[in-house]
């Protein structure tokens, strides 16, 4: 019997569907944090993604890999994950599909990851360090626009 007709198979029996998107998460290697011979060469899109992810990996203390994991892994790393989507949209001005291609998610996670970090601003000392992340993220942009002669 061909793979396709036992996935299918499974599939119905199991009552599972496959994710919006097509399936595919992106694979390992394009979650790392690439290293282009010229930095002018990386999408702003793609930069801000990067920026946010390496910005929330620095001040959390979570390793880039653990961000870019495919899995949720613990709750420090699924929180740094989730800080690096909200700066993204928030301060880099990321469309949540493009975050959710960079970092292997479907656009519907994406949203939820930035709902659970504003609900978690109730709190004052997480409130005050995502403000902290905020002001930095926004001074990298305005570096970032200068470079590009935005601003």
């Amino acid at each position: 019997m061909s793979e396709v007709v036992l996935f299918t198979q499974h599939r119905v029996r199991n009552g599972t569907r496959p994710r919006e998107g097509g399936g595919r998460k992106a694979p390992p290697e394009a979650l790392a944090a690439p290293q282009p011979r010229d930095p002018a060469a990386l999408s702003p899109e793609r930069e801000g993604c990067l920026l946010s992810r390496q910005i929330a990996s620095a001040v959390l203390a979570i390793p880039l890999e653990e961000i870019g994991r495919a899995n949720r892994g613990e709750a420090e790393i699924c929180t740094a994950r989730h800080v690096a989507m909200y700066l993204a949209h928030v301060i880099f001005q990321v469309p949540l599909t493009a975050i959710g291609a960079d970092f292997g998610r479907d656009r519907t996670s994406v949203a939820h990851a930035i709902r659970r970090v504003e609900d978690q601003r109730d709190r004052p000392d997480f409130d005050a360090q995502l403000t902290r992340l905020e002001v930095l993220a926004g001074q990298c942009r305005t570096l970032l626009d200068q470079r590009r002669g935005l601003a």
